[in-house]
């Protein structure tokens, strides 16, 4: 029994490469497992969006990643003002490769819905690549069924020289067509007389054989063509995953172009783990002094009236963040953000805080929040943030994106990519539309079904009479079905997503770049790939509120400008009878996250006496409002109120749930517990909470022992210690706990909403509008 498969694909569109292929990366590579095969290749046309996701998901599997991609070599015609292409399969073979394919990928030019580049680039980005060249729709071919042999070799000669002639190759494809086998011959005899060496493919589209029709109707669906009768339809289905000893037997006359797919396999040794993650953005500091003396300059003056810089707990809490942001090198990132937020204070652009909980940001002016005043247990994790969420009104976004440009440059910013999919309902549609079935039809079978999905099970037993008489179309409604299913989800086109990428050098260097139709440039990659690659990734979102507020309070001339400027944080008072009053009769349309009927009901129930039970509030949010309200307000509610007792495993826990009626509900709260019950350190205390939440069973287990033993040194009995533990780590098996820092911002916004409405801003300025979060 074989161990490891004879041949390696080196020719494999996904669906990725958005028009011409159906095949899903995961699927793709179990297909590739099963068939034994130690290595395989990525070669989108054109593209490089794929990239990142099929490399992480080979490793997963133990398969070694080849990254390419086919590209398109154009020149002009003599004869009339026309782009005659060619195109070669590139490879990866290092680093330096990698880098060279990024820049081909990113300077190629969209004529006529293709993108193209240049022989002159070309020559120029060739070191650490691979090139086959070979294909029907080739030059090459081209040549050679003209009769132009001679121009064949002189083409050949030509890449040989620039690629090297180890690292080009003929490519050979048998997909069963006549002409296709012929040109293989003439090939062979090329290959002979130029000493190129063979290799063979088969161009991948589809995963089985069987998947033909679904790829065809993909390709038809930009194009509106119509597909017609099902039983005419001809369609070439050997662009199919084949295994070894089919391509084997394809290639029998030609056993090297097999084992040159190993030799390629071999030498392609590109891993994104060996790309350096110190891509972080420099910033520029007056006078050219370093980041750290800037840094600490300006937390020195952010001390002053701000914190007592000589309490032992603001120095202890300082010196342990700072190191930290040292030792993940974010200082940088602090920097970068404490700019751009004061870019937009300057400049009037309303901009939502830094919601970390961090002592550091509250004295760079990029949070309102106090951690010491607040309490809040640093979480280590929020200093080395390589991504960061710039919350600021839609109408300013252009204003922030320009000002990051110009400082950090044009060739070092861009936005990362986003897929644009079609749904099951939408792919069934246009299956049926290009099998010629009528959009009436197509609308009755939806409707009588009301989830199309029911339709699946329908057709595991049989269609209802009603929808056969009704449609008289069984054949092409299931054949509809069953392509609608193998093209869910699968990406139509793409845009950009709102995270826009900084880098310290150009991003060509590290990340493949995209000229949108609408001539926007992104990046090939997406906001988790960027974060992977240690590039700094700012996220945008609409600060909906922060703008409304910043606008409708200004705008209103009977305020005192020095009290009720909320966009400059200025003192407005924390303890307002009618804010509060306001609050706790639910009286809350137009109120930050509280607007929904649900919200009131829960507000009633509660009670809002005090600013802790705001923040309670707002840890809710659309998506967790069922399991926020089931798993913790319900229980929070009888608390409050008596119906239920409140008990505490240790009079040493009281001081920390409390403000929780008894119940674990923050993040920072497990800190805390670590803290004080068992004499845990931040970073001891920060082990524990990450543990948790990704539930490592094996660090758990370790922290246990430490957390009993540090227990009975406070005298704390052990199975006490023990049952407060098992309480702990449990949480996350059953409950989401949530960022008190978070939401004390967004209590803060609750609050000030509330203000505006119980001091008598007209509902008409507040211009009420529901949803709307930050």
């Amino acid at each position: 029994m074989k161990t490891q498969s004879n041949f390696v694909h080196l020719h494999v569109h996904t669906m990725y490469g958005l028009s011409d292929s159906i095949i899903r990366v995961k699927e793709l590579l179990l297909k590739a497992k099963e068939f034994k095969m130690a290595s395989i290749a990525i070669t989108d046309t054109s593209v490089m969006f794929g990239a990142y996701y099929f490399y992480k998901e080979c490793k997963k599997l133990e398969i070694k990643p080849i990254i390419g991609a086919k590209v398109f070599i154009g020149a002009k015609s003599n004869k009339r003002n026309e782009i005659k292409t060619d195109f070669l399969i590139l490879l990866v073979k290092n680093e330096a490769g990698y880098r060279n394919l990024c820049k081909i990928v990113s300077d190629s030019e969209r004529i006529k819905s293709k993108l193209i580049i240049t022989k002159e680039l070309l020559t120029k980005h060739t070191n650490g690549l691979i090139c086959l060249n070979g294909g029907l729709d080739g030059e090459l071919a081209s040549l050679i069924f003209q009769d132009k042999i001679k121009d064949a070799i002189l083409l050949v000669k030509f890449y040989q020289s620039i690629f090297g002639i180890d690292n080009y190759y003929l490519k050979i494809s048998d997909h069963g067509l006549k002409q296709e086998r012929e040109l293989n011959k003439i090939i062979i005899d090329i290959s002979k007389e130029t000493s190129a060496s063979l290799v063979a493919t088969n161009d991948c589209h589809y995963l089985n054989r069987e998947d033909a029709l679904a790829n065809e109707v993909r390709k038809c669906i930009s194009s509106k063509k119509i597909l017609g009768d099902i039983n005419k339809i001809k369609i070439n289905s050997e662009y199919y995953f084949k295994s070894d000893e089919e391509m084997e037997v394809l290639f029998k006359n030609t056993p090297e172009a097999i084992s040159n797919t190993l030799k390629i396999a071999e030498r392609c040794n590109f891993d994104f783990g060996l790309l350096s993650k110190k891509n972080m953005p420099r910033f520029k500091t007056p006078n050219n002094i370093s980041e750290e003396e800037y840094f600490l300059k300006l937390c020195k003056e952010g001390m002053k009236g701000k914190v007592d810089s000589n309490s032992p707990e603001v120095r202890e809490r300082f010196e342990y963040e700072f190191s930290l942001i040292k030792k993940y090198e974010s200082i940088s990132f602090f920097l970068i953000y404490s700019d751009i937020f004061n870019f937009a204070k300057t400049n009037d652009i309303p901009i939502t805080p830094l919601r970390s909980g961090l002592l550091v940001a509250y004295l760079l002016g990029i949070s309102n929040v106090n951690p010491i005043k607040y309490d809040l247990e640093l979480i280590s994790d929020k200093t080395e943030r390589y991504s960061l969420i710039i919350e600021v009104g839609r109408s300013h976004w252009d204003a922030v994106a320009e000002y990051i440009s110009r400082i950090y440059g044009k060739k070092t910013v861009a936005y990362t990519i986003s897929f644009n999919v079609l749904k099951l309902k939408s792919y069934f549609r246009n299956a049926g539309r290009l099998l010629s079935i009528s959009s009436e039809v197509i609308n009755r079978v939806i409707q009588m079904t009301g989830d199309i999905r029911r339709y699946s099970e329908w057709t595991k037993y049989s269609i209802p009479p009603n929808v056969k008489r009704s449609t008289n179309k069984d054949k092409e409604i299931n054949k509809s079905f069953e392509i609608a299913l193998k093209l869910e989800n699968i990406p139509k086109n793409v845009s950009n997503d709102p995270f826009m990428i900084i880098s310290k050098c150009n991003l060509t260097d590290l990340v493949p770049l995209y000229k949108c139709k609408n001539k926007k440039i992104i990046i090939q990659f997406d906001k988790s790939e960027c974060e992977r690659l240690g590039l700094l990734v700012l996220g945008y979102t609409s600060g909906y509120w922060e703008e409304l507020l910043n606008e409708k309070i200004t705008s209103k001339k009977s305020f005192k400008p020095e009290i009720c400027t909320i966009k400059k944080y200025v003192n407005i008072p924390m303890n307002d009878p009618k804010t509060y009053a306001l609050l706790n009769n639910a009286d809350t349309s137009g109120v930050f996250l509280l607007e929904s009927s649900r919200m009131k009901k829960i507000i009633k129930k509660l009670g809002v006496q005090k600013f802790s039970d705001i923040i309670l509030l707002a840890a809710s949010r659309p998506l967790v409002l069922t399991y926020y309200y089931n798993y913790y307000i319900k229980e929070i509610i009888k608390r409050k109120h008596g119906r239920i007792k409140v008990e505490y495993l240790h009079p040493l826990m009281e001081g920390i749930l409390k403000e929780t009626y008894g119940m674990m509900f923050y993040l920072e709260q497990i800190i805390k517990i670590a803290k004080v019950i068992a004499n845990f350190t931040y970073e001891e205390a920060n082990t524990l909470l990450r543990a948790i939440n990704e539930y490592d069973e094996v660090v758990l287990k370790q922290l246990k022992f430490t957390f009993i033993e540090g227990a009975i040194k406070n005298k704390i009995y052990a199975i006490i210690a023990e049952k407060i533990y098992d309480k702990m780590s449990a949480h996350f098996l059953r409950y989401q706990l949530f960022d008190k820092a978070e939401c004390i911002e967004k209590a803060l916004l609750i609050y000030q909403s509330a203000w505006m409405k119980a001091n008598q801003v007209k509902e008409s300025d507040l211009n009420l509008k529901m949803n709307h979060s930050v």
